[in-house]
């Protein structure tokens, strides 16, 4: 994407990670110690590094940058670098938490890293497994804090790039505490269930995913916060919630070899998506011909059991509701809307190369899979 290397980028996250990590991972009496570190470094592998990539490219378009000296110098280049790295290596602690609370045994095609914990001590025991995970994703999540600090030490805006940051994990972690919320939501009674489920989108992915590498990326090239911030949201949030629901489609369209993790796993964890709660919300409206279905879906949703013939059955019913189609709707929307905010922008933000670039970043956060 934009001639950003790909591998470049999953080195200098390894390397950031072993920097970080490696002064506590010898201690003697204490294998776990090194354990944890190698696994932070494991776990860190692998994604997609699509935020990393929105970061530079926002940086490196920014117009008052792009007018000075084609970009950046090698030494800034470098600091956005690893901003960019440092914003993925949170998102791995993100994943790891995020797999502890939904008990999920795959992540990126490998072992889950609390499930790879348990295997690796050997403790048959899972608790041993899920706290050194806790563990885990709290280590990468101050590593990453550490790395912007110390690479955003070189810009002028070092403080509000850093309030930012920090800004941004506390959206991830009230997300997250809004998402478990949602679950456990009596949903016979529950109202606005889509507007909730984007909500939480908002929060707990557009914050970290879109909105996030926007604003620091304009800020590492001198764009006053508050401009950038206003930009990054209006463009950001749309992209950022049509991201999540495209991920929630993928759950149910797509294949385990495509995703690395079981399909279905959305609702056989009763995850309170905006396409369940679109479908839920045609069948309760369908009249007396959908309300058994209504009914059984509510019971399917409380029962903390659901087995693969439920799975299936809600699945069929997404379909026959209309809320997968929705659903694609509702994606290309949001994207063509981010997309005309970025178009938007002033040239005194962004070139017009800038502004194309910047596009064609946020049409590689949708699978094409989606469209058709």
């Amino acid at each position: 994407m934009n001639g950003i290397n790909k591998t470049a980028l999953e080195k200098r996250i390894e390397e950031l990670i072993s920097a970080y990590c490696s002064k506590y991972g010898h201690l003697l009496g204490f294998e776990s110690v090194k354990t944890v570190c190698d696994q932070a470094v494991i776990s860190g592998r692998n994604g997609k590094r699509l935020r990393a990539m929105l970061l530079i490219t926002a940086a490196r378009f920014a117009t008052q940058r792009a007018e000075q000296n084609n970009f950046f110098n090698a030494l800034e280049e470098s600091k956005v670098f690893d901003i960019a790295c440092a914003l993925e290596i949170f998102q791995t602690a993100a994943l790891v938490h995020d797999d502890i609370i939904d008990n999920a045994d795959v992540r990126r095609g490998q072992p889950s890293a609390h499930k790879a914990l348990s295997y690796l001590t050997k403790k048959p025991d899972e608790t041993v497994g899920t706290g050194l995970g806790i563990m885990l994703g709290d280590i990468l999540a101050t590593v990453s804090v550490q790395a912007v600090n110390a690479a955003a030490s070189g810009f002028f805006l070092h403080g509000s790039i850093l309030a930012d940051f920090l800004g941004m994990q506390q959206m991830v972690e009230f997300g997250q505490v809004m998402d478990i919320s949602s679950e456990i939501t009596d949903l016979s009674k529950a109202k606005n269930l889509t507007l909730i489920a984007e909500t939480v989108y908002q929060f707990k992915t557009a914050s970290y995913t879109t909105i996030a590498p926007l604003a620091l990326g304009f800020m590492c090239a001198g764009i006053e916060p508050d401009t950038a911030r206003k930009i990054a949201l209006k463009a950001g949030k749309p992209v950022g919630v049509a991201f999540q629901i495209a991920d929630d489609l993928l759950d149910i369209i797509s294949t385990e070899k495509d995703t690395g993790k079981p399909i279905g796993g959305d609702i056989r964890e009763g995850k309170r998506t905006s396409i369940f709660a679109d479908t839920l919300n045609a069948l309760k409206e369908g009249g007396s011909e959908s309300r058994e279905d209504y009914l059984w879906l509510l019971d399917f949703y409380a029962d903390r059991k659901r087995d693969s013939e439920g799975v299936k059955r809600v699945a069929d019913l997404m379909h026959s509701t209309g809320a997968i189609e929705r659903a694609k709707n509702r994606t290309e929307d949001l994207l063509k809307s981010a997309q005309y905010e970025i178009m938007s922008c002033s040239g005194e933000i962004l070139t017009n190369e800038g502004k194309e670039n910047i596009c064609r970043a946020f049409n590689a956060f949708i699978p094409e899979k989606i469209f058709k």
